[in-house]
């Protein structure tokens, strides 16, 4: 943990109206463009992440460093994703030239072509399920379609029995239509 000769008091990182002096400022920007983290800076010199993250944000190059947060507009993202498609940029070079990550660029990409990109197994492996569930659908079709044909049989089978009962015993078993109910 260097200091690079910076004093760690609070007298001598902020301003007259209690803001950090603009040196602190520039020193923290050149270390996150050099690749130090937020949080290692954070722990050296006592000052919240979130404040250096700002600055970096503010003040820094975005393409030095690293993982910036910024908007991209949706004709920025099509180029970015074209290009890459193409063939004349990596998915990890058009990440880095544009201060994005490459998950980014892939879910770019993958709207650009039409498709979706999916990244967390479980979804593979739902997926995947419901497709290996497609041959069995069909055995259940058929399993369903002998239950109709049993049933149908079993119709036929009482509709004999009623024609037989009322002929030998010579009662109307089923009713009449338009017959007034009681």
């Amino acid at each position: 943990m260097e200091n690079l000769g910076l004093q760690n008091t609070p007298d001598y990182r902020y301003g007259p109206k209690g803001t950090y002096k603009r040196f602190i400022i520039n020193e923290l920007v050149i270390q996150l463009e050099a690749g130090k983290s937020y949080r290692e800076l954070a722990v050296q010199y006592g000052i919240p992440p979130n404040t250096i993250r700002e600055w970096g944000n503010k003040y820094g190059d975005a393409t030095k460093i690293p993982l910036r947060r910024r908007t991209i507009s949706p004709v920025q993202k099509r180029s970015i994703a074209r290009s890459v498609i193409e063939g004349c940029q990596t998915v990890s070079s058009a990440a880095k030239l544009n201060g994005v990550t490459a998950w980014s660029v892939r879910n770019w990409i993958a709207v650009e072509k039409g498709e979706l990109y999916v990244t967390n197994s479980t979804v593979l492996n739902k997926i995947k399920k419901e497709k290996a569930a497609d041959p069995p659908v069909a055995a259940e079709i058929k399993k369903l379609q002998e239950q109709l044909a049993d049933a149908n049989l079993r119709i036929a089978a009482l509709n004999t029995l009623i024609d037989v009962a009322e002929e030998q015993l010579k009662i109307n078993i089923r009713k009449k239509p338009g017959a007034k109910q009681s």
